[in-house]
């Protein structure tokens, strides 16, 4: 079977008979069917060309789609990345500030330590200062009382003495 197009149909030419139809009427039925013909094929490239052409933008969404979805697929796995670099540093970081802090303390411990060293040192030569205070006053007072003692033998004797003297 041929194609049967606008001009396959114009150029048929029918034969005619006796009783036929009137040839006029078939000649201008023809011309409004190829007018029609020429019409649908018009429109029917014109759908064609449009489908093509959205064929063509829906293949560039896609491809642009799936472009976006990789790149957000890569944006992810960055983002996942970087918040377990993160995480990591931020543990490196109590880490860090965990060991100083242990440091600041056991120093702060040894100062404790040894204050309270230093405080017992001081208590003991309070102790062995107040002894010696102690023992250096008590010899003084011993020296006092024998002064004394000496000035009351003294006046005892200068007593006598002046006793002597005037007898």
């Amino acid at each position: 079977m041929r194609d049967i197009t606008p001009e396959v149909v114009r150029s048929h030419r029918f034969r005619t008979r006796f009783r036929g139809f009137d040839v006029k009427e078939v000649r201008t039925l023809v011309e409004e069917v190829c007018d029609e013909m020429d019409r649908l094929f018009v429109e029917n490239r014109d759908l064609h060309t449009q489908w093509a052409e959205k064929n063509k933008k829906l293949e560039e969404i896609s491809e642009h789609n799936r472009k976006l979805n990789a790149t957000l697929s890569e944006m992810r796995e960055t983002a996942k990345s970087v918040e377990e670099r993160a995480q990591n540093h931020a543990d490196l970081i109590i880490s860090k500030a965990e060991l100083t802090a242990e440091k600041i303390l056991n120093n702060a411990h040894m100062r404790v330590a040894q204050l309270h060293d230093d405080l017992a040192e001081l208590k003991r030569q309070r102790t062995h200062f107040e002894v010696k205070l102690r023992s250096f006053i008590e010899a003084h007072l011993k020296f006092l009382d024998m002064e004394k003692e000496s000035h009351r033998q003294a006046d005892e004797l200068d007593g006598k003495l002046r006793f002597l003297n005037k007898g």
